[in-house]
Parts: C-alpha cells; sequence; structure tokens
C-alpha cells in the first residue's frame, strides 16, 4: 500500500472526499469516510481487514440525498419500480440506513434516475432479471451511481415491501427469472403507497 501509488491513483476524482470500502463485505464494515489527503496505510489496512479477498475500493464521497431504485431488466430494457429516499443513522458518515421511505420524484428527478439505471445496466450486459440500484443526488441535482447489482434488494424490501408499495409481485417476478419463467412487462404507471420500512 504505497502512499505514492494511492494519491496518484486518486488524482482524477472531483470530490476531496473518499469512501474506502472492501469489495465483498455488507452492512458497511470496514467502511471509512476521509479527506483524500488523510488517507493513511492504517485506514486501507483496516478496510482490508474486512475483506474476505484482501481487495478494497477507492471512491469519491459524495454528500446528498440518497434513493435506492429497485426495478426489473428485460430483454434489455430497465423498468424501475420502486424509489425510496434513505434516512440515515447518525454518527456514520451518512453509510448506514436504517429507513427506506418510497417517494415521488419531480419529472427531472424521474428522467435523470431512469437514464442513470438504463445505462448502468447496458454497461454491465445484464439483459433479464430483478436490479437494485442505489444512487445519490448531490446539491445541484446531479445523479451519482453508487451501486447497481443484478439482485433485490435485503432486508424484506423485494419480499414484501415493494408488493405492498406498489401492488406489483417483485419477489414473483425473481422467482420467475430464476427458474426460467415468463416474466411480463410491468405497467408503465403503477399505484404507489407512501410507506416506509425500517
Amino acid at each position: 500500500l504505497e502512499d505514492a501509488k494511492v494519491k496518484r491513483n486518486l488524482s482524477g476524482f472531483r470530490t476531496e472526499k473518499v469512501i474506502i470500502k472492501p469489495v465483498d463485505c455488507s452492512g458497511s464494515r470496514g467502511i471509512a469516510v476521509l479527506q483524500r489527503q488523510n488517507i493513511s496505510p492504517e485506514a486501507l489496512e483496516r478496510a482490508l481487514s474486512y475483506s474476505r479477498s484482501r481487495e478494497l475500493i477507492v471512491e469519491e464521497f459524495v454528500s446528498g440525498e440518497e434513493y435506492a431504485i429497485e426495478s426489473v431488466r428485460l430483454d434489455g430494457k430497465s423498468y424501475p419500480i420502486l424509489v425510496t429516499r434513505k434516512e440515515k443513522v447518525f454518527g456514520t458518515q451518512s453509510t448506514v440506513a436504517n429507513l427506506l421511505i418510497s417517494c415521488k420524484l419531480d419529472e427531472s428527478q424521474t428522467r435523470k434516475i431512469h437514464s442513470l439505471v438504463q445505462q448502468a445496466h447496458d454497461a454491465l450486459g445484464y439483459d433479464n432479471g430483478v436490479c437494485h440500484t442505489e444512487v445519490i443526488e448531490d446539491s445541484v441535482g446531479h445523479f451519482w451511481l453508487v451501486e447497481t447489482a443484478g439482485r433485490g434488494a435485503g432486508f424484506g424490501v423485494s419480499e414484501h415491501f415493494i408488493k405492498y408499495a406498489t401492488g406489483y409481485d417483485y419477489f414473483e417476478a425473481s422467482l420467475c427469472f430464476d427458474l426460467g419463467l415468463p416474466v411480463g412487462e410491468p405497467p408503465d404507471h403503477l399505484p404507489e403507497l407512501i410507506s416506509a420500512v425500517r
């Protein structure tokens, strides 16, 4: 973990803060948010200690409103089903969520999120399945991709919450994908009950 090499790799970053994460850990374990100039071998080693593969990632840290998007991907087209806003636990440097609240976005936000989700799935070459994506909207309305994966959300969101909030049986769609059964295109406008899960 050579200090000069780390700093050289961060030279293209646009933010002063960075977030260090183990690549194969969940629940925000091993995560640190630091000023770029304060990255130390100790911080990197701490993140590595939580990684089974001994690999980590250093990313730009973006402040703003964080959203989770649950979507279905059919024949290369992404269909966002539910967008939730994430409330964070105090004292965790905005890295741990404790509440998801379904939310209505304005037309511009909706268009930007749908475009970003489509682009992310295209880049992964992901054609069919359920998808979980997280984004952050910064103070000027730009959306940053945090993560996207061919999986459903955790904590009962995929199994219960999405159907409760929208009427769409996301869990059944996930099972159909897994079993090789057909999945129909979701309706254009799903009803949305403003709801929350903690």
